[in-house]
């Protein structure tokens, strides 16, 4: 058994403290130390201030014991709030347990910015017990093979590298389902398909330009990995530049914002005809993009031939809100997902975001 140290603070994403948090619950707390059921103990250290006045200073405050065996944690965020106490600032992490209408506080951390020159919040260490990797049999041809399914395998020669594997997916994808055709992998071929292609400034996702091959198409790869470890891919035709792809981005970013429901469900990664989808029991706006597409991960300037598209025609609030994936559909049905302009995804009970 190997341990390893993840780190957040009063600014981590919602979706990072869900990631650390969700199907856990707590066992016990020792002077502040909150041990979950798998072992995971996590350390909240308050900000250190000023040396000569209270500036900056903040503490832990309260430590809540939630979850049991057959109520675990969904899902989980930070928020901030103040009193009329002598130290007004107070962050709390909250968590969703199963079975509860609403948030719950998992630890409470008090203080006072004062001039704000000494910083503010706390900081957040996760010693996480990691069980050995089980030995993967996997291989880059494996990853081809998930991505042809049921078509034949185009001719790939050894893959060596991460721009080798990269061009072989995209021809692969050329060969068996074309462009704007989107899949989702999982399992060993999407683990390694992550630990090939992650590199030190894209970690998770593309876009990857492809033009190498003897009479291949120049075309763009999107990919991107998700919270459950799986990676979702689609390849964009783009040879001669992206306006018909940020009209069509565009017109379908409006259309989920011309929903008057504060919190927005759609369908991303949709493989199948149409441009709508069917949640339960109602009709959302459907799509063939990526979530991490239409929330602007991949950059502004995706097109070979250069170019910008408008940053609002993102979900740009993403970053700040967040978008939440809720269900991996099959058969090309694709993610539900929730996204909201004014309120953190993560701080609502998903069946609320489902309902239109």
């Amino acid at each position: 058994m190997t341990t390893q140290e993840i780190t957040l603070n009063q600014s981590s994403d919602a979706g990072l403290y869900t990631k650390l948090l969700r199907g856990r619950y707590v066992t016990s707390i020792d002077d502040g130390t909150i041990t979950l059921d798998d072992g995971t103990e996590l350390y909240i250290h308050g900000n250190d201030g000023c040396g000569g006045c209270e500036s900056g200073w903040y503490w832990l405050e309260q430590v809540y014991k939630q979850g049991s065996r057959r109520a675990r944690i969904m899902s989980a965020y930070v928020g901030y709030d103040e009193d009329d106490k002598d130290a007004p600032s107070v962050y709390t992490i909250f968590v969703m347990v199963d079975g509860n209408p609403g948030f719950l506080p998992l630890a409470t951390i008090r203080g006072d910015d004062g001039n704000g020159y000494y910083g503010t919040g706390f900081t957040l260490t996760a010693t996480v017990n990691k069980p050995p990797a089980p030995a993967t049999t996997a291989t880059p041809q494996d990853i081809i093979k998930a991505l042809a399914g049921e078509h034949p395998l185009p001719p790939i020669p050894d893959i060596r590298g991460r721009e080798a594997l990269l061009n072989a997916v995209a021809y692969t994808l050329l060969q068996t389902r074309g462009f704007d055709s989107p899949l989702r992998i999982t399992g060993p071929e999407a683990q390694l398909f992550h630990k090939l292609t992650s590199s030190r400034y894209q970690q998770s996702h593309g876009p990857y330009y492809e033009g190498q091959w003897y009479g291949f198409k120049q075309a763009t790869l999107f990919y991107f990995t998700d919270m459950e470890d799986g990676v979702s891919l689609v390849l964009r035709d783009l040879a001669n530049g992206a306006d018909a792809y940020a009209a069509k981005l565009y017109a379908f970013t409006q259309r989920v914002r011309a929903s008057k429901n504060p919190i927005k469900t759609f369908v991303t990664g949709y493989a199948l005809k149409g441009n709508t989808a069917t949640v339960n029991g109602k009709r959302v706006p459907a799509t063939d993009l990526l979530l991490s597409e239409v929330c602007g991960f991949h950059g502004d300037n995706i097109s070979p031939k250069g170019g910008y598209i408008p940053y609002h025609y993102f979900f740009y609030a993403a970053k700040t809100y967040g978008a939440r994936i809720i269900k991996h559909r099959e058969g090309g049905r694709g993610d539900v997902t929730i996204y909201s302009e004014s309120q953190s995804v993560w701080a609502i009970n998903t069946q609320k975001g489902t309902a239109q």
